[in-house]
Parts: structure tokens; sequence; C-alpha cells
């Protein structure tokens, strides 16, 4: 069985994941086919200069809708959830 087969987490309550960073939004959403997971949802979004610095959000609104857009565009199915797991910049993290 390879690595891609294998139960890497469980999602039976439905999350998506949100990564955010610097400079970019990536979301991505995996769903169930019978004992392995897939891709469901997948998008990335530019993030202007200015926006985010050092890790802190400048232009809350500015970020807030480039990730509500990120959400919306991304395919191929919808993402259906609002339980979402997010990184943290490793930065913030220690």
């Amino acid at each position: 069985m390879s690595f891609l087969n294998k139960k890497i987490f469980s999602i039976d309550p439905e999350i998506f994941g949100l990564d955010l960073s610097d400079l970019s939004v990536k979301v991505m959403q995996l769903e169930r086919e019978g004992q392995t997971e897939s891709i469901r949802s997948y998008a990335v979004a530019e993030i202007p200069a200015g926006c985010i610095e050092d890790g802190k959000i400048v232009n809350k609104e500015k970020v807030s809708a480039i990730i509500r857009e990120t959400i919306k565009k991304a395919g191929p199915r919808k993402i259906r959830t609002n339980r979402v797991v997010c990184s943290l910049p490793e930065s913030k993290a220690f």
C-alpha cells in the first residue's frame, strides 16, 4: 500500500485547511472516498504587499476579502464547511 492510500487524519467532522502567510493564502479540503482521502477543493491567492507585514495583519479588510474570495473560488468542488484548521507561522508559534 502506498503512502497516498493511507489515512492521513480523520476528517469526520468536515474541515478545510487554511494557510495564511505574508505573501499568499491557500485553502484545501479533503474528502473520503472509500478507504482513501482525496482533494475535494484547492485554491491559492496572492496577498498584495503591505497587507501582512512580519506575520501581522495590517489591512484586515483586504486580507479577509482575499480569504473569502479564495474559499469561493476553490475547486473542483465547493468547500462545504465552515470548520477550519489554520496554520501558524513558525516565528509566531514559539
